[in-house]
């Protein structure tokens, strides 16, 4: 359930931030590199599909980046419940690694999505990056491995 929870927060927020920057040439101007050039002569540019993306991705990158400071900096959950042997770095299981894996899936394939919405971001490679990710995601919270790892890739590295 968080996983489609999730999947419904970050896309309504999306297309709630598109319709209410529609017109927002004039105040929150993209680079020359992502207007039209026949454009720019009749209308200022405005691109809300790349601010509304920016501030849809803010809200999960933010959430796994916080959730990965908080345990291996400020509680130190990863350090003291997970063995230190690389067994235990492999198979331990932590609670807040499996909410950043809930997270990061949820991300990777919501990002795959609406990728295919804006033309700078459908590209091959953008969008293996988004499934691979997603796959090491899945691997972590469906066969629950790499815990400490994921800890560490999958939320303290958004910082």
């Amino acid at each position: 359930m968080p996983i489609a929870g999730g999947l419904v927060f970050l896309t309504l927020t999306y297309f709630a931030a598109v319709q209410l920057l529609r017109d927002s040439g004039t105040y929150l101007k993209p680079a020359d590199e992502f207007c039209d050039a026949s454009d720019k002569a009749q209308q200022p540019c405005s691109r809300p599909d790349l601010a509304a993306f920016q501030i849809s991705s803010g809200f999960a990158i933010f959430y796994v980046g916080w959730l990965g400071f908080k345990t291996w900096y400020i509680s130190k959950t990863v350090h003291r419940n997970l063995p230190s042997t690389p067994e235990g770095r492999l198979f331990g299981w932590l609670h807040e690694s499996e909410q950043i894996a809930a997270a990061n899936f949820t991300f990777q394939v919501w990002d795959f999505i609406i990728s295919l919405l804006i033309p700078e971001h459908c590209t091959a490679i953008f969008l293996t990056h988004h499934l691979m990710a997603a796959v090491v995601s899945w691997f972590s919270l469906h066969y629950q491995v790499l815990h400490y790892y994921g800890m560490y890739f999958l939320g303290l590295t958004e910082v």
